[in-house]
């Protein structure tokens, strides 16, 4: 139950398998500690369990802060369970330990329900042909020769793509992440008009199927 290995905190996509296996093994770890009076196990691990509960059911991108979070915490789970091993372990310590990640664990937690139910938020009826309409109107601008006004009408597109849904925070970080790929003078469109495309498209998708907290953006759009 200890193999918690660092691949499996990267639940950023649809890894619900390594999601459930983690959540498996804080929970066994949990009850046992809870059985035996291991307060400081027992607390880490149900921080831990209510975290990749969630994830297991509601895959969410997560931020290098939520991983770092997650290191820690998994890493002090570690530690405690080999004290315990090693015939060493205190409750009064392991209290100590777990009250430095507790507030990171919980606020995680808090992130990661935010970014679910987000997700589920219902769209207009004729969001998914509003939106194609304007993706294929950006095709044509990236086909055309770079100038300062093509960057402008494909700002402009951007922000109507925004203005077709809203609180969809993950959805409205791409566009703005586009949007500053698009308007940079800097940034020639056969660089980043594929992946544009593609992660735009992706995006469309992901919203009318209900999994928007599935959304990210590719390198190309983020540089």
């Amino acid at each position: 139950h200890l193999s918690i290995r660092r691949q499996r905190q990267m639940c950023i996509r649809d890894r619900y398998e390594e999601c459930n296996t983690v959540y498996r093994a804080a929970h066994t770890i949990k009850g046992g500690a809870a059985m035996l009076g291991f307060e400081g196990i027992r607390r880490l691990s149900l921080l831990l369990e209510n975290c990749f509960k969630y994830l297991r059911e509601h895959p969410v991108v997560i931020d290098s802060a939520g991983h770092a979070t997650f290191t820690r915490g998994i890493a002090a789970l570690d530690e405690l369970v080999k004290t315990l091993e090693a015939g060493t372990y205190d409750d009064g310590p392991a209290n100590q330990r777990v009250d430095r990640e507790e507030a990171g664990l919980v606020a995680l937690y808090e992130q990661i329900k935010k970014l679910g139910e987000s997700s589920t938020k219902a769209l207009p009826a004729d969001f998914a042909p509003q939106a194609m309409n304007i993706l294929k109107h950006m095709v044509v601008l990236f086909k055309q020769p770079v100038t300062p006004q093509s960057r402008v009408q494909l700002a402009g597109l951007c922000q109507k793509l925004s203005q077709l849904t809203e609180g969809h925070d993950l959805w409205q970080k791409l566009i703005l992440a586009v949007r500053g790929a698009v308007s940079h003078p800097q940034v020639p469109f056969g660089a980043v008009a594929p992946a544009i495309i593609r992660d735009l498209k992706a995006g469309i998708e992901l919203l009318v199927a209900g999994k928007a907290c599935l959304l990210y953006t590719s390198d190309a759009a983020d540089e």
